[in-house]
C-alpha cells in the first residue's frame, strides 16, 4: 500500500471515528472554517424537509438535522444509509416543489452539467424557500475522474442567478493558508489515527498550532477574498 492510498484509509478511518464529534471539523483549518460559517448558515436558512443533495458520507447529517424537521438524503452513488439514489443533473425521482429547503455542499464541480443541477434544485424547492450550497475555489484534484470545476464568486453567483434564484448571501470559506495547510494536516493528523493516545495528542497539537495558525493568518492578512479556498452562496426560489 502506498502513502495515498494508507493516508486514503485512514482518513476514512477517521470519518467514522469522529463523525458524530463536533472535533470532527478540526481535522484542519479549512474544514474548521466552513464549520464555522455552515452552521450559522444552516440555522437561518434550513426548515422543514430538506434534501441533502450529494450527501455522500453523510457527513452534514447531523449538523442539518438540528434545523430541519425531515432530513433526506440522496447521492448518485449507492453509499450505506442513503434515503435516495439519484444524478442532481436530473432529480426525475422527486417531485416539483416538495422541499422546504436544499443543501448541496462541494458537489457541483463534481457533475459535468452544473446548470442542469441548478434547474433541478430550482424545481423541487417550494416557492420562497432556500437553498446552501458550497463549491470550491481552490482544491486539488479529487474523486477522480469526476472533477470538473473550480469557482469564482462570479461564477457561481452567474449560475445561480441565471436559473432564477435570488442571491441572498455570498461568503467565501478560508483562505489560502488554510488551503495550503489542510494537506499538512491531513497527513499530520491521520498518519497516526490508528494509534491510541497519541493519535489525541497529534490532534491537539495540530488543532492548537496549525489551525489557529491557519485562522490567524488569512484573517490577519486579509486573503480569504482574494484568494477564497471555499465559497458558500445561498439562493431563494
Amino acid at each position: 500500500m502506498n502513502l495515498a492510498a494508507y493516508i486514503n484509509k485512514q482518513r476514512k478511518k477517521y470519518s467514522v471515528d469522529m463523525l458524530d464529534k463536533k472535533d470532527y471539523w478540526y481535522l484542519s483549518a479549512l474544514s474548521a472554517s466552513y464549520f464555522k460559517i455552515i452552521e450559522s448558515t444552516l440555522k437561518k436558512y434550513i426548515k422543514g424537509k430538506t434534501l441533502d443533495a450529494g450527501a455522500g458520507n453523510l457527513n452534514s447529517r447531523n449538523l442539518l438535522k438540528k434545523y430541519c424537521q425531515q432530513y433526506v438524503s440522496m447521492d448518485i452513488e449507492n453509499n450505506d444509509g442513503l434515503d435516495l439514489i439519484s444524478d442532481i443533473q436530473n432529480m426525475k425521482e422527486i417531485e416539483s416543489e416538495s422541499f422546504d429547503s436544499v443543501f448541496s455542499s462541494q458537489v457541483l464541480e463534481h457533475v459535468p452539467e452544473p446548470w442542469k443541477a441548478c434547474k433541478e434544485i430550482y424545481r423541487i424547492l417550494k416557492p420562497g424557500s432556500y437553498t446552501v450550497i458550497t463549491v470550491p475555489h481552490l482544491s486539488g484534484l479529487h474523486d477522480l475522474p469526476n472533477d470538473y470545476y473550480r469557482y469564482t464568486p462570479y461564477g457561481i453567483k452567474h449560475l445561480m442567478q441565471r436559473t432564477g434564484f435570488t442571491i441572498m448571501e455570498e461568503q467565501p470559506i478560508g483562505g489560502l493558508f488554510s488551503f495550503f495547510s489542510h494537506y499538512f494536516s491531513l497527513i499530520f493528523v491521520t498518519f497516526f489515527w490508528s494509534v491510541p493516545v497519541l493519535n489525541k495528542i497529534i490532534f491537539f497539537i495540530n488543532k492548537i498550532l496549525i489551525v489557529n495558525s491557519a485562522f490567524f493568518l488569512d484573517n490577519f492578512l486579509g486573503v480569504k477574498n482574494r484568494f477564497p479556498a471555499n465559497l458558500l452562496i445561498v439562493g431563494k426560489k
